[in-house]
């Protein structure tokens, strides 16, 4: 039981802080320029330009939200079958 909680900090860890989905902005209107995954604290991409605004890395929450309840229930799942199977 502990191991399967450890993996799942070191998830939560991967995807929480690492691996962070983010939308590209530019603009004043905050215009759509692509989607990565990327650390939680990048911010501006640095010598990139279009129409001469900087591209910014927005937190797309909803992807955020929807990924960590996932891995939340896969663990969960997997924590109950483990203890129903040691019954």
């Amino acid at each position: 039981k502990q191991w399967i909680t450890f993996l799942y900090m070191i998830c939560l860890l991967v995807f929480g802080v690492l691996f962070v989905p983010f939308n590209k902005v530019w603009g004043p209107q905050r215009e759509f320029d692509s989607f990565t995954f990327a650390p939680l604290w990048s911010g501006i991409e640095h010598g990139r330009e279009i129409n001469g605004y900087n591209v910014i890395y927005e937190l797309a929450t909803g992807r955020l939200l929807v990924e960590l309840l996932l891995l939340t229930l896969i663990f969960t799942s997997i924590y109950i079958f483990i203890n129903e199977k040691n019954k």
